[in-house]
């Protein structure tokens, strides 16, 4: 750190606006009650080695959630600006509990451990919690698990609403913890174990969690899902077959919903679905903020395709920690959630379920997104399995494509340029992208074609 001419950008230990002030401005934006306010003057040196004259400020205070926080910050002595924020309570990957559920894998059992209290389990990591006056609240600055308690609620319940989540009072989930439990939540406060599946709970944190991780650390995506947070998770809803994303609804500029993914039990088709397939539907949402794919034609097949390939991302992702976890080879989507372990979709080989395609040749306009997303689907398996190229850097240049080369209503060929634009912006290998989409039949058309063996005619 360079302190040098330090004296020379603060002349003077008295900025022009007092603590009081200060404090003042602070706490007119907290709606919660306030505890034990304090200050200290100091000296910041913010990332660009600027230094200010600013005052440390504290203080403790309930949310409306009931959690409590401690917010912390910086504040400029001289303009009342905020240089840096944050929460001094704990935040802890402290949680423990049973994971996945009755199905086992071919190569890995179906049931596992957050931590590792439970022995004989194999184990993934703990997830976050927040730990406060003897409980542990499922949630963090991003995101928050909430309890349905196995309610039939039905589909025409969601999108829950901002004055719906007030109402009634739909806050995290909470269990009594301390350490000599070992922070372990056994059952989800007895609404689980559920449909086979031991704590969607405990499953949706960890692995929403480990999903942001992989787009902020693997791939340089800070705040993957905006700054509606934090994204509300919907667990325990009883005789829901299905999963689902809903990005942050607002009307005439007015928010009406904060963007949520639901988790339901399952019924007779799939069990609790909080493992990859929450990967795949925080995917939408990431969708939602940058391409906003419609969810139609083949700009909706491309939409359900990338969700996959993060599904596949993520597997590849947690491998890296726990080897266990997946085999590198299974490139199936939802293995884990069906009950009784077929697959929802093969990205190797999307024809084999008996309606996916896999060839842009096969398209048709009346195709559900699911089924056409195959094409998509193969060339992603494709690729990632070119010489030099991985899951990860193949799952890099869709995300760049999304981002920055992708159009709401997009077809797979000029997608397709997209995403070799962004092998081209990276300096990666950008014929094995074209090789990869010529098999499946898609060509950028503003490329020379590539010919039979995948190199330019």
């Amino acid at each position: 750190m360079n302190v040098r001419g330090l004296e020379e950008t603060i002349k003077t230990s008295k900025g022009l606006l007092s603590a009081q002030q200060l404090r003042k401005r602070v706490l007119a934006k907290v709606k919660g009650p306030v505890k034990w306010f304090h200050h200290q003057k100091v000296i910041y040196l913010d990332n660009q080695q600027q230094a200010h004259l600013a005052y440390h400020m504290a203080y403790y205070t309930h949310a409306p959630d009931h959690a409590l926080r401690a917010p912390e910050m910086l504040v400029d002595a001289n303009t009342g600006l905020v240089l840096k924020a944050w929460d001094a309570v704990h935040r802890e990957q402290w949680g423990q509990g049973l994971g996945g559920n009755a199905f086992p894998l071919p190569y890995r059992p179906g049931s596992f451990q957050h931590g590792d209290a439970l022995p004989g389990l194999p184990s993934l990591g703990k997830f976050e919690v927040r730990v406060n006056d003897g409980r542990c609240y499922v949630e963090s600055d991003s995101l928050r698990v909430i309890n349905m308690a196995n309610l039939p609620l039905g589909y025409e319940a969601f999108p829950i609403s901002t004055e719906d989540e007030k109402t009634y009072e739909l806050t995290a989930f909470s269990y009594a913890c301390d350490p000599s439990s070992y922070y372990l939540n056994y059952n989800d406060a007895n609404t689980g174990p559920v449909n086979y599946s031991f704590s969607p709970v405990n499953d949706a944190m960890y692995f929403a969690t480990q999903t942001l991780a992989m787009y902020e650390k693997k791939y340089q995506q800070r705040n993957p899902l905006g700054r509606d947070l934090p994204l509300r998770v919907y667990t325990h809803l009883s005789e829901m077959d299905n999963a689902f994303a809903i990005p942050t609804v607002s009307l005439d500029g007015r928010l009406m919903a904060h963007q949520q993914i639901i988790i339901g039990n399952g019924h007779q088709f799939l069990t609790a679905p909080a493992q990859t397939v929450i990967a795949h539907e925080l995917s939408h949402n990431f969708t939602a903020l940058h391409a906003a794919l419609v969810y139609e034609g083949q700009s909706g097949a491309i939409n359900e395709a990338f969700s996959d390939m993060a599904a596949i991302a993520l597997q590849d992702y947690i491998r890296q920690s726990y080897p266990w976890y997946w085999d590198g080879l299974d490139w199936t989507i939802g293995r884990e959630a069906v009950l009784g372990g077929a697959p929802l979709r093969y990205m190797d080989e999307p024809s084999k379920d008996g309606m996916s395609i896999e060839h842009a040749r096969e398209y048709t306009d009346d195709l559900d997104v699911h089924l056409s997303s195959g094409v998509y689907n193969k060339a992603f398996y494709l690729l990632a399995n070119k010489p030099g190229w991985t899951v990860q850097k193949a799952f890099q240049v869709m995300i760049d494509a999304n981002r920055f080369y992708w159009s709401p209503i997009a077809y797979y060929d000029f997608a397709a340029c997209g995403v070799i634009q962004a092998a081209r912006d990276r300096q990666w290998d950008t014929a094995a992208v074209r090789e990869a989409f010529a098999e499946v039949g898609v060509l950028c058309p503003v490329l020379p074609k590539p010919d039979a063996q995948g190199k330019r005619a």
